[in-house]
């Protein structure tokens, strides 16, 4: 799949006009997984599973989280008798360390495509700075997340429960 980096530059979802004049870039080698968006139509997404503890040393192709959309298990059910719940398991694309989880793993809380969900850094150098921001009252807020490295996503579909 690719070579060399494997974060690209995103601009994030709903960012408003102006805002990011007044915050500080995101220190270099710090990156943001966010809700992906998985489909065109969709718009909401939440974690249902984390398969990784804050503090992993990530490869290639580890498995991070589990997505669920609505969509998803609606699209499901049309097919026929299904009951449970539709996820995909989306993978880290590159080495990194899972600085932070922001966010549950709670399927009944949807988030906006685009929203971070964890915070990860590329050199273990950045470690402390990471932990400081994700441990500060304002963690993210005080920094524009529209223009960050952001993960490249593979998804995979999961058996149904």
């Amino acid at each position: 799949l690719g070579r060399g980096r494997r974060w690209t530059f995103s601009a994030a979802a709903g960012g408003g006009a102006g805002t990011a004049h007044s915050k500080r870039a995101l220190p270099e080698g710090m990156l943001l997984v966010k809700i992906p968006k998985l489909s065109p139509s969709m718009t909401h997404g939440s974690v249902a599973r984390w398969l990784q503890e804050n503090g992993s040393e990530l490869q290639p192709y580890d498995l991070l989280f589990e997505v669920a959309t609505e969509s998803l298990t609606e699209d499901a059910n049309k097919i026929g008798k299904f009951a449970g719940l539709v996820t995909l398991q989306v993978e880290c694309c590159d080495h990194a360390t899972l600085v932070r989880r922001l966010v549950p793993d709670d399927v009944s809380r949807p988030l906006p495509v685009g929203t971070p969900i964890a915070l990860l850094v590329e050199d273990d150098s950045a470690l402390p700075e990471a932990e400081a921001i994700a441990d500060s009252a304002i963690g993210l807020e005080a920094y524009d997340t529209s223009d960050v490295l952001e993960m490249n996503w593979s998804a995979y579909l999961k058996e149904s429960r």
